[in-house]
């Protein structure tokens, strides 16, 4: 599952520099696939899972090697509480998104193409 460009968290995205390769899908929430991934080959894949400790979504990518985000370690946990919910916590994890953004540039040798 993902989200579209109607989400606020493509906004949070936004807000740090970054572009959701998936904004201009019709569905908000939409359900998409591995393949979809490979196609859009993101910088960075960023993920909320129900247990932040756990590294399984994380070992499902490892295995596309070829992928931008996979090459430069750029897989990102956020927490699920705080960014999936519309109130103080999301304004907090917006913040912990942009550092964690900036860390993958990083990683990446990327510059921020939109100044906050």
């Amino acid at each position: 599952m993902t989200v579209n460009g109607r989400h606020f968290i493509s906004d949070a995205i936004a807000l740090c520099g970054g572009r959701n390769v998936f904004a201009d899908l019709p569905l908000i929430a939409p359900m998409i696939d591995a393949e979809a991934v490979m196609a859009a080959d993101p910088d960075v894949i960023i993920a909320a899972p129900r247990d932040a400790g756990d590294a399984a979504w994380q070992a499902f990518w490892l295995r596309f090697g070829q992928l931008r985000a996979v090459r430069n370690s750029n897989l990102v946990t956020l927490e699920r509480d705080q960014m999936h919910r519309h109130g103080p916590r999301a304004i907090a994890a917006a913040g912990r998104l942009c550092e964690a953004l900036d860390e993958a540039r990083a990683r990446s040798g990327l510059t921020a193409a939109i100044p906050r």
